[in-house]
């Protein structure tokens, strides 16, 4: 919706769309229990996707909304602790996370 909307049609929808409970949930950062298991790996793009959504999101949003500096330090935390599963060794992760974390460090 950052790429469709207007920013100040875009304001509106966001306003709507995300209540308390869905912000929660996108900024609870998915945690993979087994770097090995083809499946749960991909939890690793899920956390780079969100991401780079949520620094797409924070850049449309006012200064002064209050999601905007959660979604620019979650972001960021995501980042952190996610960029080095890029190249862990496993090729479960290795053969695609990449172009997930390009999006994402591109959104900066």
């Amino acid at each position: 919706m950052t790429r469709i909307f207007d920013r100040s049609y875009f304001l509106k929808w966001f306003n709507a769309f995300y209540d308390d409970k869905g912000i929660a949930q996108i900024t609870k950062l998915p945690i993979v229990s087994d770097r090995t298991d083809m499946q749960i790996v991909h939890l690793d793009g899920l956390a780079l996707s969100r991401a780079w959504c949520m620094r797409s999101i924070a850049k449309k949003l006012p200064a002064n909304h209050p999601v905007k500096k959660i979604f620019q330090v979650k972001a960021g935390e995501f980042l952190k602790r996610t960029l080095p599963n890029v190249t862990s060794g496993n090729y479960g992760g290795d053969h695609w996370l990449a172009s997930f974390a390009l999006y994402a460090l591109d959104s900066w």
